[in-house]
């Protein structure tokens, strides 16, 4: 046996074994560019947020029909046909797709000089605001309705004097001092019978509800009962509230109900008529603890 290439053969083994473990060395200390820790690739690829584009109004696109819709947001205007008077989404404000409208819904009108859609855009403008002025008085004449209303129930006449009495007189007095359109407008208030009666109802709700909710707001409250009678010998109940008011820094004194109850009638009863007021307005019963 040569032991003279036994020799090399090792040592050739060796260095190819040291070789080796310097290149892995090497691997270890340097990452490769495209390596990735395992914390990278646990983690879920991070999404790209896409910016919105709008394209701004052109004055062209009326050629197409084609406005910017009012109350629309500068940032993102929509356009609206003045044809029809559909309202697109902000990202069909090109003029391909507002071509393509203006093809397939109104084909006959595509050949129309830009004259023609100036004067639907006009008309269109016209019916907008003459529509907001028809809600406008007519919101007034509600609302003076309701103030006439108020004033019925507060000087505790019959309903009817609003119909018989006030609506004739200020009629008149419009029609005096205003001229005959003021007058003829007023002629336009619901102030009939029933409407007066719904009126009062809506307004005594409310009135309601503005008072339970101030007092849910308030600390402390105290109760106060008496009784009375109507013309007619009903029995009365009429229960009186006390509580603090925040808004005006005060302790306030309220009606809080008047209902109707027998003329024989217990104490207990009229403590279940009570109570059975407060659950039904959730207002909660706070008992005053006793001094030791």
């Amino acid at each position: 046996m040569n032991f003279k290439y036994v020799g090399r053969y090792i040592k050739n083994i060796a260095y190819l074994f040291l070789k080796i473990t310097v290149i892995q060395i090497f691997h270890s200390d340097l990452p490769m560019p495209n390596e990735k820790n395992d914390a990278e690739l646990d983690s879920p690829p991070s999404k790209k947020k896409r910016l919105g584009f709008f394209q701004t109004y052109d004055t062209e696109y009326l050629k197409v029909g084609f406005i910017i819709c009012p109350g629309s947001k500068e940032s993102s205007p929509r356009p609206q046909c003045v044809i029809c008077g559909e309202i697109l989404s902000s990202e069909n404000m090109k003029p391909a797709n507002l071509s393509h409208h203006l093809k397939t819904k109104h084909s006959e009108l595509e050949n129309k000089p830009v004259d023609f859609f100036e004067q639907k855009s006009l008309e269109m403008e016209c019916q907008n605001s003459s529509l907001k002025k028809c809600l406008l008085v007519e919101k007034s004449l509600v609302k003076a309705s309701y103030l006439i209303a108020f004033q019925t129930a507060a000087s505790k006449k019959p309903f009817s004097i609003a119909e018989e009495l006030i609506k004739p007189y200020l009629v008149e007095m419009c029609s005096e001092v205003l001229g005959s359109s003021a007058g003829d407008k007023m002629k336009t208030i619901p102030l009939s019978n029933v409407t007066i009666q719904h009126r009062i109802d809506e307004l005594s709700a409310d009135i309601e509800d503005q008072l339970i909710q101030k007092v849910r707001e308030s600390k402390w409250f105290a109760l106060q009962i008496d009784e009375s009678s109507e013309i007619s010998n009903i029995t009365l109940l009429l229960c009186y509230i006390r509580f603090i008011d925040y808004d005006c820094r005060d302790v306030k004194e309220e009606l809080l109900f008047c209902i109707e109850m027998p003329t024989q009638i217990t104490g207990f009863e009229i403590f279940e008529l009570i109570n059975k007021y407060i659950d039904s307005k959730s207002l909660k019963k706070k008992k005053k603890k006793k001094k030791k």
